[in-house]
């Protein structure tokens, strides 16, 4: 309430309100007149991505699905942990490795020894080095029930990684192009991340093709096309009359 009613009272005594996405941009009309609304994404910059060594031994697992996160609701991971064990089933050579820390570790960790697949689901904590970890994954999934503009997603895919992602509000399928670079499911549905999941696992070929496309976030969301959207922007707002 407190936000909502910040955002009334602010939003429209602002030059330009900037969001991420067209989804976050239909929302904010609520509160100010469309034409102070801009939408520009954050860019996909991999030369900025920390190189230090991690100390996490991933050996055992001979194929594994990368996730990574706060360990919160909003990120999914219970739904993610569940679609897991559905997919992999008796493949004892695929593990799901969950990156971050959050308020929800202990439930989940239950949750993995429920579903009988806690030798399979390694969560080692937040770890600073996640591009070491992402260029040795299978795939990556977003399991989120919202999202503001996934950076870890688009990061995914700068690094050549066939994707999986709910389609939850607001960012991936801004970033996502279903079939092409990426898989797109119904947002909160287990059974179509199970079935997504499962698929990639099982297809080598699709898994490549996949890959093969998603690098081309690289382009899409590269930072000198971005930051020109913002020189554009500033620079109106800075003379007036235009």
């Amino acid at each position: 309430r407190a936000w909502k009613t910040l955002r009334t009272l602010l939003y429209p005594l602002a030059d330009a309100v900037v969001l991420q996405t067209e989804g976050a941009a239909r929302w904010a009309q609520r509160y100010l007149d469309p034409e102070k609304l801009h939408v520009i994404p954050n860019f996909v910059n991999l030369n900025e991505t920390s190189l230090q060594k991690e100390d996490l031994d991933l050996s055992e697992a001979k194929h594994f699905i990368l996730a990574a996160g706060r360990l919160t609701r909003q990120k999914g991971f219970d739904l993610l942990i569940e679609a897991f064990s559905i997919a992999a089933g008796d493949r004892k050579d695929w593990s799901l490795v969950i990156l971050g820390e959050g308020e929800d570790r202990t439930f989940l960790e239950d949750l993995a020894i429920r579903l009988s697949v806690q030798d399979r689901v390694i969560m080692p904590g937040k770890l600073h080095n996640i591009r070491q970890i992402m260029e040795k994954s299978d795939m990556f999934v977003l399991s989120s029930r919202y999202e503001g503009f996934p950076n870890v997603l688009l990061e995914a895919m700068a690094l050549g990684l066939p994707v999986i992602s709910t389609d939850c509000p607001f960012g991936p399928a801004y970033i996502v192009r279903h079939g092409i670079d990426g898989i797109l499911v119904p947002n909160q549905d287990t059974e179509a991340i199970a079935h997504a999941i499962h698929s990639l696992m099982e297809n080598d070929a699709e898994r490549r093709r996949l890959a093969s496309r998603s690098r081309e976030v690289l382009d899409r969301f590269d930072k000198e096309s971005i930051m020109h959207k913002w020189d554009i922007l500033i620079g109106s707002l800075a003379v007036p009359g235009v």
